[in-house]
């Protein structure tokens, strides 16, 4: 009997599911009293029946749907016809639940080439909406289609006989939602989750329910846009307490609870707080309280300054997470994503401008992969802690970095190290919602640090990656991001192979035998940008010490960041070395 529904099914869906309607198709009054029209004309936006997906609690958000969504025109990638919704408006932790339960349906049913394609998504200009969509590339709308029936009939959703209405225009604002969607991503897996370690698994829930409790006030209550609100954890009574105040704000006392709040360091999301004690208040606040998330109002990027006010929820730094478990969990979300982007610039054979007739994975020195790991920590190592311990010399109005004061190398390292931590835990903490806001003076964004203008080269260069089109968008995305930091190298070192001292250096066949020089190459390339690094070597040679010590300070300082920080994570790669002092 239940094969004969089956086919029955089978046979039925094609019917409802991919049938043209008018525009004019109103919604029977007993599921939804209002029409929307249909922005996207002449292809109509079709919608499994009801007899296929659990009937809604509410409309839109919060119901299970399998909607299939054209591409409008505008919006249109290479190689997408239309994109399958299958869960929308949800939790991020509900959604990523329902991630791995398609990912193996669809594994299954249609091997894994198509999970490459399934993406947790976050709707746009939302913090708290998510929905999972299949986007198959280089497949037509009649395939796309044909797969949904599949995933319909297998997912095996709740069926209602009575209830076979379409929800094409119900689905109108949800494909423009879909479309115009700014992150997407694909969970780690909960296998890789910690926990073996219960101290660990404990503090990020803490973390993750710091952050759901301050999104929730941010959203029902419509913060002041001029106002940050912290999530102040009560430690003896195990409880989150709220509080605002002015975004810039030093320091402010909350009159209710008697705390002072501080402002440690930090700007932005990334902004750093402690609870503090005032005239008359017992000074072991600190001790009583953390405080494991901000919302702080950002201009998002992109957008009128009027319109595009958000508040961000972040879990900045602060010493309750500084523990060796958390740096262990960021150094392992790093490398990951690391490994991500670089197996999946190899699954798509991206050209290399570098070595002609070789993709980019294969193109790169050894280790570039160690390489992009030092440069995503290091952007995010602040410079002014650095000049106490420096000697500088004045010439000729420009600065010459001579090194590391003898009586400074030990200070100057721990710095280093705690910088190194602290971006370690922001990963662990934060996850891929890291350094989404982070903004230089140049206008370098995001985890990566790249800017625009690089970024769109980038896209040109390197069509076959299929790098997300939208320059925001694809620096908070950190796959996306560190994918276009191993193109960024790949085409530094075919700027750098023209250099006319360096030719003999950096054909192809020897490009590992000289792996100390490129690595600071191609460090010194990444933050003072190639070109004009290849005109410096032109000028002064090839030898290191010449024409490093005509660079900016800052890039100076960088690449001697660069070499602590690699040796470092050398030693963490081998087994793990905190470097906490004990």
């Amino acid at each position: 009997m239940r094969y004969i529904i089956i086919i029955f099914l089978s046979l039925l869906i094609p019917t409802f599911l991919f049938a043209e309607h008018s525009s004019d198709q109103l919604i029977k009054k007993n599921q939804i009293d209002r029409s929307i029209s249909m922005p996207f004309s002449p292809v109509s936006i079709v919608a499994a029946p009801l007899s296929i997906v659990a009937a809604p609690v509410n409309p839109v958000y919060g119901q299970q749907v399998l909607w299939v969504c054209p591409i409008p025109p505008e919006k249109e990638k290479e190689g997408v016809a239309c994109v399958v919704c299958f869960y929308y408006g949800g939790s991020q932790k509900g959604i990523e639940e329902k991630f791995f339960e398609i990912s193996k349906i669809l594994e299954k049913s249609h091997g894994p080439e198509l999970l490459r394609q399934l993406w947790v998504i976050r709707l746009k200009d939302s913090e708290d909406k998510y929905a999972l969509i299949l986007e198959p590339l280089n497949s037509n709308r009649k395939d796309v289609i044909n797969i949904t029936r599949e995933l319909a009939i297998t997912i095996k959703q709740s069926q209602k006989k009575d209830d076979s209405i379409q929800l094409d225009k119900l689905a109108t604002p949800l494909c423009s939602d879909l479309t115009n969607s700014d992150i997407r991503y694909q969970p780690r897996s909960p296998a890789k989750m910690p926990q073996e370690n219960g101290n660990l698994a404990n503090l990020l829930d803490q973390l993750d329910n710091a952050r759901g409790f301050l999104q929730s006030l941010v959203t029902d209550n419509d913060a002041n846009h001029n106002s940050v609100i912290i999530a102040t954890y009560d430690r003896e009574n195990d409880r989150l307490i709220p509080i605002e105040f002015p975004k810039d704000a030093e320091a402010f006392k909350d009159k209710k609870t008697n705390m002072v709040i501080v402002k440690e360091s930090g700007s932005g999301a990334g902004t750093m707080y402690y609870v503090g004690y005032s005239p008359g208040t017992s000074d072991a606040f600190d001790k009583k309280y953390s405080i494991p998330a901000i919302a702080f109002p950002i201009n998002m990027p992109g957008q009128p300054l009027k319109d595009g006010v958000q508040h961000v929820v972040n879990s900045p730094f602060n010493k309750d997470l500084d523990t060796d478990e958390m740096v262990q969990y960021g150094f392992n979300y790093i490398k990951e994503k690391v490994s991500e982007a670089f197996l999946e610039i190899a699954s798509l054979e991206v050209p290399s401008l570098f070595t002609s007739g070789l993709s980019v994975h294969k193109a790169l020195p050894d280790q570039t992969n160690i390489l992009v790991m030092t440069i995503l920590l290091i952007e995010h190592m602040d410079y002014a802690n650095y000049l106490p311990f420096l000697a500088y010399q004045k010439k000729k109005r420009h600065r010459i970095l001579l090194g590391v004061k003898k009586s400074s190398q030990k200070k100057l390292d721990a710095l280093m190290l705690t910088q190194m931590r602290k971006v370690l835990v922001n990963l662990a903490a934060n996850e891929e919602q890291s350094y989404h806001y982070a903004m230089s003076r140049s206008g370098a964004y995001g985890l990566a640090q790249i800017i625009k203008p690089s970024y769109e080269a980038l896209l040109n260069l390197y069509p076959k990656a299929e790098l997300i089109p939208d320059f925001f968008g694809g620096m908070r995305h950190h796959s996306n991001a560190v994918m276009a930091q191993f193109l960024h190298l790949d085409s530094e070192l075919s700027t750098l192979s023209k250099a006319i001292s360096l030719q003999k250096i950096l054909p192809p066949e020897h490009i590992n035998n000289n792996a100390s020089l490129i690595f600071d190459l191609m460090v010194a390339g990444y933050n003072y940008s190639a070109p004009r690094l290849k005109n410096l070597i032109n000028k002064k040679g090839n030898d290191v010490k010449n024409w490093q010590k005509h660079l900016p300070w800052e890039t100076q300082l960088y690449i001697f960041k660069a070499h602590f920080v690699r040796d470092h994570i050398k030693k963490m790669m081998s087994g793990f070395d905190s470097g906490k002092t004990k």
